[in-house]
């Protein structure tokens, strides 16, 4: 399933391991994987749920755009 919002394409998926751009920047290493993704209509945007992998395995929602892929699910 791919959102297109504007120009910008959406295709991140249920399953999909990711990174924070912040925490990037920052050089914190956390891999979180995908549990839920919800397209907004106001203003467009679509909202991820993801799980972190960190000790205390945090669960919250970010805006795709502050997150990167590192490996897609299949």
């Amino acid at each position: 399933k791919m959102l297109v919002i504007g120009l910008w394409r959406f295709s991140m998926k249920v399953g999909d391991l990711v990174v924070h751009l912040y925490d990037e920047e920052r050089d914190i290493t956390a891999i979180g994987v995908v549990l839920e993704t919800l397209e907004q209509a106001t203003p467009p945007h679509v909202d991820v749920k993801v799980l972190w992998s960190t000790e205390t395995n945090p669960i919250g929602w970010w805006r795709s755009t502050q997150l990167r892929v590192i490996s897609p699910v299949s």
